[in-house]
């Protein structure tokens, strides 16, 4: 877990697909200064992908730097059962209460049908407690 500056929150359209004729909704989130975009792929409307990764596409709403915790969650899951999910998030986390502000990932029953999810909820940041 990292202790990073947040000062930026929008709400994005990405261009998707193999030929980017699709559209998909997410974020912009501003950390130290640079822009990720985090939105979820429904690729072909069985599987979907979380997707976060850093972009020039500018975020909109930014605000005074505040501390949150960024952190990177990985778990291969037990490989012989299908009931234990195989995961990949990131996670920006409130550094006093803990409380979770954004999360995007992906996370899988088997390899056949990965889940996309792309949660953000503004109330648990610093600044608006």
């Amino acid at each position: 877990m990292e202790r990073v500056k947040l000062s930026g929150f929008c709400r994005a359209e990405f261009n998707i697909g193999y030929w980017t004729d699709e559209t998909a909704d997410g974020f912009i989130i501003r950390i130290n200064d640079k822009n990720y975009a985090a939105y979820v792929n429904p690729d072909d409307g069985y599987r979907s992908y979380g997707c976060f990764f850093e972009t020039d596409q500018e975020c909109t709403n930014t605000f005074e730097p505040q501390d949150v915790l960024l952190e990177k969650i990985e778990d291969s899951g037990d490989s012989t059962s299908y009931e234990d999910p195989r995961f990949s998030y990131w996670r920006i986390l409130n550094p006093d209460t803990k409380e979770l502000i954004l999360e995007v990932g992906t996370i899988w029953y088997d390899s056949y049908y990965p889940m996309g999810r792309c949660y953000f909820d503004p109330t648990k940041m610093p600044i608006n407690k």
